[in-house]
């Protein structure tokens, strides 16, 4: 009995530092998950890679504090050599791979597996049969499995910053446009209104901007992308002062109603003058693409509130993790359109009405 407890002795000294090791591996990979579950709930790292991430940093973290725990308690020889080698693929690197290695090769001595084994018996004999380290490596499977099956579930929901999906499934808004698709461009006042694609614009601290995809459909040059950019954002930032002015909204916690009167008459010498500006730094060719391809559409808002024509009954509350919203829109009565609006259920928040939502709460 001395020669078993000196071999657990033994084997628990041998093992003392990689163990800590793990179990400081293991908590930042949890503790960096956290973080980027924040991020991705709040849009800023897209949401597929998010859970992906999200899953396999956690449960690796798991994995390998499940590792320390049966390496501290000389119980579960397999999780341990499973936690150690999780280990290797810690977000921790200074610390994750060399005390995953340093407990594989002490745990791949005789001497160590014969105190695992003694261990066993003890335990056995003892008729003691919780095994902590066994729930906490099933509990980090179970999570790495979810995040790998993330994509699947995320393909019925919608992207951080794509179209609202409703409950009968993705919103087209107008005619057939989607997260997918492009919507023949339309007419405001004459002016050209075209929709592009929702990847065709992205949403920065400084406004709306094209992305690479959009300024490669364009043939823009460096120079043209920055002064599009440039003439876009102006445009945006005068029309949301217009949108402002005729806008009433009131927030109460996490619920946001919101009612905005008709000013596209107002509106289209904005548009005019963005025009103006666009086709004094593209040539004739790229003015025909960008009247056909520009993403006006969704930078404006024209999908929703069509360019301040109809009155818009706005509601937006978050509720579960998600948010529920509600569009109603009244038009003039000689404007010859009716639309019911609609409802459905988001998972973040739009970049095109983060504006609302941003918005302090009001008093009761």
């Amino acid at each position: 009995m001395q020669a078993d407890q000196r071999a657990i002795d033994t084997a628990r000294q041998r093992l003392r530092i990689p163990a800590v090791g793990l179990i400081i591996a293991g908590a930042i990979n949890c503790l960096v998950s956290l973080l980027l579950l924040g991020l991705t709930v709040r849009g800023q790292f897209g949401s597929i890679l998010g859970f992906i991430a999200i899953g396999l940093i956690f449960g690796a973290g798991l994995l390998i504090i499940a590792g320390a725990s049966a390496i501290i308690r000389l119980q579960s020889y397999r999780i341990a050599v499973i936690g150690s080698i999780a280990a290797m693929f810690s977000v921790c690197f200074l610390i994750g791979p060399p005390m995953g290695i340093w407990a594989i090769i002490v745990l791949s001595s005789a001497e160590v597996q014969a105190a695992f084994a003694v261990k066993k018996s003890q335990l056995a004999a003892a008729g003691k049969q919780s095994n902590p380290s066994l729930v906490i490596a099933v509990i980090g499977i179970v999570i790495i499995i979810l995040g790998l099956l993330a994509p699947i579930a995320l393909m019925f929901v919608p992207a951080p910053g794509g179209p609202f999906y409703d409950k009968r499934g993705p919103v087209t808004r107008t005619g057939s446009y989607g997260s997918g698709s492009e919507a023949a461009p339309m007419k405001i006042g004459g002016l050209d209104m075209p929709f592009g694609t929702w990847n065709y614009v992205e949403y920065g601290p400084a406004g709306p901007a094209l992305t690479d995809e959009c300024a490669e459909t364009l043939d823009l040059k460096p120079s043209e992308l920055l002064a599009v950019n440039e003439a876009i954002q102006g445009a945006y930032k005068e029309y949301l002062e217009l949108e402002a002015a005729h806008t009433d909204q009131q927030r109460v916690g996490d619920s946001v109603k919101v009612t905005i009167t008709p000013f596209r008459e107002q509106a289209l010498p904005i548009l005019e003058q963005l025009w103006a500006n666009l086709d004094n730094v593209l040539d004739t060719q790229k003015q025909d693409i960008a009247r056909r391809h520009l993403p006006l559409g969704r930078i404006f808002a024209v999908l929703e509130f069509e360019f301040g024509g109809p009155t818009v009954k706005f509601t937006f509350g978050k509720e579960r993790g998600a948010y529920d919203y509600k569009i109603t829109r009244d038009w003039p009565e000689d404007s010859g359109q009716r639309d019911g609006g609609r409802s459905g259920r988001a998972l973040t928040v739009p970049p095109e009405y983060q504006r609302f939502w941003d918005e302090p709460a009001t008093d009761k």
